[in-house]
């Protein structure tokens, strides 16, 4: 029977090293070596169209020594799997081993067939973990990464201005008057906050700064100051329910009661703003 996978054994161990290479032997495995030094480990030459895949088991004893030989082994044969054999389940161990880029982590407990059948997997390019991992990811909480707030973004004060008029649904022209710059220089303002907001255009600016309780541009005269130009100004965001195709704010005037719906998933209900009449719709 021709040999499928190529495999290294890296032990202190010398009864393990021989262990394994009866099972591997007899599950058409070719052992390559069978050491206890990283560096007396080979693989033969390839031969002309063979592309047999190559594994490198490390049998990590009570030590994490996988952590010290993981990068030497993944330098000297970047083209072989590595995987790391352990005396016992440990979840920090196993995330420690992934991070540092094994492409498998099995307990010793494993029987003969399911350790055959592991290494076919990872021979296969996937990745293979133990079992108890599943029921440790079930019990253990994990930390959810929160998305960026106002402060972590480091906004100017210019742009957190030029923010707060995008929530009003401003356009430039009236930015650039309400703040005393030219309209070329708002144009750049609004690119650098949508460029550290990671966002792709005003509307989604604005309901990003929105969600993060930036309020609109402060001032008795700010909504006065929009005009016509930008009427969706005179009425200030609350969430809502309802759904809508996500539009430019800054450029299309929206009866009051009329629900948006930014990419981000989020809904914004547009409330009448009881001091100003209701903008008459464009058709």
């Amino acid at each position: 029977m021709p040999y499928e996978i190529d495999v290294a054994l890296l032990s202190n161990n010398g009864i393990l090293r021989e262990g394994l290479r009866h099972i591997l032997t007899a599950g058409s495995f070719r052992i390559t070596a069978a050491v206890s030094d990283a560096e007396d480990i080979v693989f033969p030459p390839r031969q002309s169209g063979e592309e047999n895949p190559q594994i490198i088991i490390v049998d990590d004893g009570s030590s994490n020594r996988h952590l010290e030989v993981c990068g030497i082994l993944h330098e000297s044969y970047p083209e072989a799997r590595v995987v790391v054999l352990a005396d016992r389940f440990d979840f920090e161990a196993v995330v420690a081993a992934f991070r540092d880029g094994v492409d498998g982590y099995l307990v010793k407990e494993i029987s003969s067939e399911p350790l055959i059948g592991a290494l076919r997997l990872i021979a296969l390019g996937e990745k293979v973990l133990p079992s108890e991992m599943a029921t440790c990811m079930g019990d253990c909480p994990f930390p959810i990464t929160s998305s960026p707030e106002l402060a972590d973004v480091n906004l100017s004060e210019r742009e957190i201005e030029v923010l707060k008029l995008l929530i009003l649904g401003s356009a430039n022209k009236v930015i650039g008057r309400r703040l005393g710059i030219c309209e070329a220089t708002v144009k750049v303002h609004v690119k650098a906050a949508l460029r550290k907001l990671h966002v792709e255009n005003r509307t989604q600016a604005a309901i990003w700064a929105v969600q993060r309780g930036l309020a609109g541009y402060e001032g008795s005269d700010a909504a006065a100051s929009l005009g016509n130009e930008a009427a969706i100004g005179r009425t200030p965001f609350r969430f809502g329910n309802q759904r809508a195709r996500d539009i430019s704010m800054a450029s299309t005037p929206l009866r009051p009661g009329t629900s948006l719906l930014g990419t981000s998933g989020h809904d914004i209900l547009l409330a009448p703003n009881p001091s100003r009449p209701a903008p008459a719709m464009l058709t």
